[in-house]
This record gives C-alpha cells, structure tokens and sequence, in this order.
C-alpha cells in the first residue's frame, strides 16, 4: 500500500467513526399519540414506498404517527390505505393522508409542502422515495426523458429537503 492509499484509508475510518458518534448521540424523537409525528413519505402508494409506509404504521397502531403520502398514482392511493388498514384490528384511516403530487414540478412542490404542513403541522420524517427508472441506455433516450428523470429523482429530492430542513419547529 502506498502513502495515498494507507491516508484515504486513515480519512474513510475516521468518517465512519464520526458519523458513528453523531448517530449514537443524536437526540431521539419520541412518538406519543397526544401530538403525532408526520411521517411524509413520497412514492409511497405502491412498492418500497407502501412497505414502509405500512411498516411505520404497524410499528405505531395507537396513532403516534400521522402517515402522508405523496404519489402521483392517485389510482392506487385508496389500495395502500385499504392494505395498511387491514393489518389493524380497528382500522385508522385517519392517519394516513394521500396528496396528489408531480414531484417534476417545481412549483407545485412549493404549494404542496405549504398545504401539508397548513394541514398537519411539520413535518418529523422526510422519506424521498418517488423514482422515476426507464430502463433504458442513455443513448436511447431522449433529452426530455432524462430532465423528466432528473427532476424527479433529483431535483424534487433536493427541493423537499431544503424545505424540511427550513422548518422552524420539528
């Protein structure tokens, strides 16, 4: 091994054991019923999106979470709360909210955060899950294939973060 070698080695294990460090002795949000934590979860209406949207719920059935999901399959939207409820004894469609959304537009991004957090307060969880895969070689696709890809893999990921990120209170 070289000196560059033995040195990025040095620098990767002294990360990890930082983000070891932060992680160990971050403070832990607790989840109480009397004030639910919100729990926004995008492309959460089919998928790995409605695996964890159901997960948080079963591990949460006393409504200690509010579920919001951000998908644009509004078709599907009535399917993942029928799924998730059936796994509950007394179902509580209360707590899982589903808002249409184009994750590709940037704009509607902006109302939309407004309205959900109008409507539940901040938000405690931000799951960016909404993806967009063509399945395609690049040299197949068109430009406005991958800009559509882009803002929505990307785009509306960085956008939704700023905008927790920007909360006042969690």
């Amino acid at each position: 091994m070289n000196y560059i070698q033995i040195v990025c080695v040095f620098l990767v294990l002294m990360l990890v054991m930082k983000i070891y460090y932060l992680w160990k002795t971050a403070p832990k949000k607790n989840f109480i019923s009397s004030k639910p934590t919100n729990i926004l979860i995008t492309g959460g209406v089919q998928g790995i999106g409605k695996l964890l949207a159901a997960k948080f719920a079963t591990m949460h059935p006393n409504g200690e979470v509010n579920l919001i999901v951000i998908d644009i399959a509004e078709n599907l939207a009535a399917d993942m709360k029928r799924d998730i409820n059936s796994k509950f004894k007394q179902p509580n469609m209360n707590r899982i909210h589903f808002y249409k959304a184009n994750l590709a537009d940037a704009a509607s991004i902006n109302l939309l955060w407004q309205q959900i957090v109008r409507d539940h307060g901040p938000i405690h969880l931000l799951v960016n899950n909404a993806a967009r895969a063509l399945g395609r070689k690049v040299d197949e696709l068109t430009l406005e294939q991958v800009k559509l890809t882009m803002d929505i893999n990307f785009h509306s990921y960085v956008q939704l973060m700023m905008l927790f990120l920007k909360q006042k209170e969690i």
